[in-house]
């Protein structure tokens, strides 16, 4: 109750806001749903393990090769109306799905589903900054991302309680009506008007969008750290599996793992807003040292953990995953005009992706070849370097370590 109050409670209850957050919030839930259901309902229709997993790549890899150009698309067009066409298309395509019976026309409408993600992602960040005062942006970015968390948590443990006692297909079902929920919420949000440039071609939008990001030292900067992140952390998702093995831990912990994982990432989400309130100096500090304390500490899986300490380390790991995140968020989103944001943040979310596709696959790959417990001291080890060259080529370590009277002059 006591995020509730204050700052997150006008939020909530301001209407512009409360619609778009609610709106989000269901939307996020349907996909936590179908995330469980989605594969099953594959392995149901085909009988085959490797057509289950190909449904995931296919679904992701469309934020990797589309992306750019998709962020481009998305400065072009009014953000309201885009919202409510992607989620209803969404809609349609998920009754598709749960109609068809052929195997390609299902694989085509997944992939569709990834382009209507990778589209509608951005456009929810870069209205988000427009929609709630400078000041509350911060308590914005958490509940957003806090909501992400929760309903990763419950989403799938719901989705498995209710095949169980009903089936695949009203799971699914269930998700479609999210997406027409969220289209209908989307009809009450007041988004300010801005110019569209309808004349630049989408090449030069896409160029744009990346020289931005990239001339841009702070945005830069992030967009370094998150991609070393994400290749830690998608090895992390991989190796924790073949880790539970090779201990000779039960298998089915992997799940209650990736549960603890969460709950850290969602402590640091929720707590990352009461740091950005301290002096700022706290928080650029953080900033720094949050993607190379996770990494460090990544090393230290070379050692055989006993169950109840793992859970305690993947927690921590998720903490400062999350924390880092909700304190990048907000600098990246405030230091972003309105007109670039869609193109901006798709072009950072490209190379994201790509480093945690990349990741997924070395990670299993090595494995014929190394202890996991070895290769989770080369990844860390790795990224730690790789960190320490960011850190040194983009901040002076008068600005990290100095005291605080010096950073606040």
């Amino acid at each position: 109750m006591k995020l509730l109050k204050g700052e997150f409670a006008k939020l909530l209850f301001s209407k512009n806001y409360g619609f778009f957050f609610l709106g989000g919030a269901i939307s996020f839930f349907g996909t936590g749903l179908t995330r469980i259901a989605l594969p099953i309902l594959i392995l149901e229709k085909t009988g085959s393990g490797l057509l289950m997993g190909l449904a995931f790549a296919i679904e992701v890899l469309p934020a990797t090769l589309l992306g750019p150009f998709l962020g481009a698309l998305t400065d072009k067009f009014n953000r309201k109306k885009s919202l409510i066409v992607v989620d209803l298309l969404r809609a349609l395509l998920i009754l598709g799905i749960l109609l068809s019976s052929n195997l390609y026309l299902i694989f085509t409408m997944l992939a569709l589903i990834g382009v209507l993600k990778s589209f509608y992602a951005p456009i929810r960040l870069a209205v988000a900054p427009d929609i709630v005062p400078r000041a509350h942006f911060p308590n914005a970015v958490s509940l957003n991302g806090a909501t992400q968390q929760i309903s990763n948590i419950i989403g799938p443990s719901l989705a498995g309680i209710l095949i169980a006692f009903t089936s695949t297909y009203v799971v699914i079902l269930i998700d479609l009506i999210t997406y027409l929920i969220a289209a209908i919420l989307t009809l009450f949000i007041k988004i300010p008007q801005r110019k569209l440039d309808k004349k630049d071609s989408l090449g030069k939008h896409i160029k744009e969008g990346f020289q931005f990001l990239y001339r841009n030292k702070l945005l830069r900067k992030l967009n370094f750290y998150w991609i070393v992140l994400e290749f830690a952390f998608g090895g992390l998702q991989v190796l924790l599996l073949l880790y539970l093995q090779e201990v000779s831990m039960n298998k089915s912990f992997y799940g209650l793992l990736m549960t603890w994982l969460t709950v850290g990432i969602f402590t640091g989400t929720v707590l990352g807003p009461k740091i950005i309130k301290k002096r700022k100096w706290i928080k650029d500090r953080l900033i720094n040292i949050l993607p190379l304390s996770f990494t460090l500490l990544y090393c230290a899986l070379i050692f055989d953990l006993s169950f109840f300490p793992l859970v305690l380390f993947i927690t921590v790991l998720g903490f400062l995953y999350g924390t880092f995140n909700i304190l990048a968020s907000v600098d990246f989103g405030l230091a972003i005009p309105s007109e670039l944001r869609g193109r901006v943040y798709s072009n950072a979310n490209a190379f994201t992706t790509l480093s945690f596709a990349l990741s997924t696959v070395l990670t299993g790959a090595t494995n014929e070849y190394f202890k996991v417990s070895t290769i989770f001291f080369m990844i860390g080890i790795l990224c730690s370097l790789l960190l320490l060259i960011i850190i040194l080529t983009h901040t002076s370590l008068k600005t990290m370590f100095n005291n605080k009277k010096t950073i606040a002059s």
